[in-house]
């Protein structure tokens, strides 16, 4: 089935184990609740596809740069591996993302309502505008990764790890959980930090200039500097903040 062009064309509940559908044109085709396990979708062109439900451990997915509003609602992603893929406005509601391995993937502007990222890492991936408003992101490793513009209000990444020097900027993130999380020379200029929870958190040469900081929590944080903080907006808890 390898470049074979199936536009629209409906694999629902298949049995496509081990298939090669490397290159193929699958815009708009459907494969809810297939088995694509150890298949290969390689440079596939998925444009509107939908895998709600699909099985997609140990699928070879590289190469998908005309993959936007894919529909992996559902899906089983579980120890795969994502790289060199523009995912862009897909929907990843309730998808399995436990140990997923994501390498140079763009997310731009994608949902993950209720996805589980236990264990995920996600290396010089784009985050950007995505929706991650109310998730749990806790123990997940992320190397320079974009989550610039992104929508993180409520959500909980304790744990997690942020190196790379990562963009944050313009993050939405009140009442956000970052509690023992690790931020290497993390970039949160302007974002919106007011009532989140850096408790316990590694804050290594950050920047926070023009983010807004009103009652975010930095009790017990370490490799933290209020050179840092020149130019934020608002008064945190737990920092000693110069007077005057």
């Amino acid at each position: 089935m390898q470049g074979v062009t199936c536009r629209h064309c409906d694999f629902s509940a298949a049995n496509l184990a081990d298939a090669d559908l490397g290159g193929a044109e699958l815009t708009g085709a459907t494969f809810t609740g297939a088995s694509l396990v150890e298949a290969s979708l390689a440079s596939a062109i998925l444009h509107g596809a939908d895998f709600t439900n699909a099985d997609l451990r140990g699928t070879t997915m590289t190469g998908l740069f005309k993959a936007n509003r894919v529909t992996f609602d559902g899906a089983n992603f579980e120890g795969s591996a994502l790289t060199n893929s523009w995912l862009i406005a897909s929907s990843f509601a309730g998808t399995n993302l436990e140990r997923l391995a994501a390498d140079d993937v763009s997310f731009k502007e994608s949902v993950f309502r209720g996805a589980r990222f236990g264990g995920s890492s996600f290396t010089d991936c784009f985050f950007d505008m995505v929706d991650l408003r109310g998730e749990t992101v806790d123990d997940v490793t992320f190397d320079s990764t974009r989550l610039a513009w992104a929508d993180a209000r409520g959500a909980s990444f304790r744990r997690s790890e942020f190196w790379g020097g990562m963009p944050m900027q313009n993050l939405l993130a009140q009442g956000a959980d970052f509690r023992e999380a690790v931020f290497e020379e993390a970039n949160f200029a302007l974002a919106h930090l007011e009532g989140a929870d850096f408790t316990g958190a590694f804050i290594g040469n950050s920047i926070f200039k023009g983010a807004y900081v009103n009652n975010t929590v930095f009790i017990d944080c370490t490799g933290i500097s209020l050179r840092s903080f020149e130019g934020s907006i608002g008064t945190p808890i737990g920092l000693l903040w110069p007077q005057g």
